[in-house]
């Protein structure tokens, strides 16, 4: 496989390195209220943040769509673990029962089914066409989607502003050390989830997603070990 250098390769190799750490250090403290779903949302982040940058340094179609496929792990399960910690950390333990942890998860299971099987050129559902486009001397993965792709960008970004929302709902009903989590868990939530709308909307070539998510990895190690 041939590489190129970019300037987006160090912020995602920075996020797989901080976000990795802090899920090395979340998996130790895994006795802590929280930390399975901080796991299972530093996870995603991390192949997110390789699979990203390794798709943008590729030369090649085939190497940039294998992991642009790859990559689909990331906003496909990272909004959903977000939202069941806002479960727990929201005095709704009681919506985490397997039953609706299992539909909250069909959508973002079958994208990632659909994702493969379009990769392997079995329908269209995700991608139409894709091809490699210079810019700025760069080479870079054009891709045209299909219909699942907006259903799976729509969930996601719903789920993250559904579990942002809970999160500002909690602001006046508490006090004292739970505010402060309250807070940090908010400011956490708010950044990736517009960083990823700007990138849905076509707003930005770039998905700044992954790089985003430092910032909440920071703030929710920060207020379940340290608060």
């Amino acid at each position: 496989m041939a590489f190129q250098a970019t300037p987006y390769t160090i912020p995602l190799a920075l996020s797989a390195v901080i976000v990795g750490a802090l899920l090395a250090i979340t998996m130790m403290k895994r006795q802590q209220k929280g930390a399975y779903l901080m796991i299972a949302l530093f996870t995603p982040i991390v192949v997110w943040s390789v699979s990203y940058a390794l798709q943008l340094a590729s030369t090649t179609l085939d190497q940039a769509l294998l992991w642009n496929t790859v990559r689909f792990i990331g906003p496909a399960f990272a909004s959903l673990a977000f939202l069941l910690f806002a479960f727990q950390f929201t005095d709704r333990s009681d919506l985490l029962t397997r039953r609706n942890v299992a539909l909250l998860a069909a959508i973002p299971t079958l994208t990632i089914v659909l994702v493969w099987t379009n990769h392997f050129g079995l329908h269209e559902l995700i991608r139409v066409d894709a091809e490699m486009v210079t810019q700025g001397g760069i080479e870079r993965l054009s891709v045209t989607y299909g219909p699942w792709y907006y259903i799976h960008a729509l969930y996601s970004l719903g789920v993250s502003f559904v579990a942002a929302g809970l999160f500002a709902a909690q602001w006046p009903k508490v006090s004292g050390r739970r505010l402060r989590q309250t807070q940090l868990f908010l400011f956490g939530g708010i950044l990736p989830t517009f960083g990823s709308l700007l990138y849905a909307a076509d707003l930005t070539a770039i998905d700044w997603g992954p790089v985003t998510y430092i910032v909440t990895a920071i703030t929710l190690t920060t207020a379940i070990f340290y608060y």
